[in-house]
């Protein structure tokens, strides 16, 4: 009976790692602004807003 029960819990551990790692991917490391004050222009990277006063 105790190696029924470590051999759930260590499959429901698994399984919660691995959706713990599908929700921590690189792609949404770097969000893009939703948009820029009208103060500012996107620079070229189309991530970074910038001050139109530093032109």
């Amino acid at each position: 009976m105790l190696r029924i029960t470590a051999n759930a819990l260590a499959v429901g551990l698994l399984f919660l790692g691995f959706l713990h790692s599908l929700e921590i991917s690189p792609s949404r490391a770097v969000d893009a602004p939703r948009s820029c004050s009208p103060k500012q222009f996107v620079c070229k990277d189309g991530v970074t807003c910038i001050s139109k006063g530093w032109r």
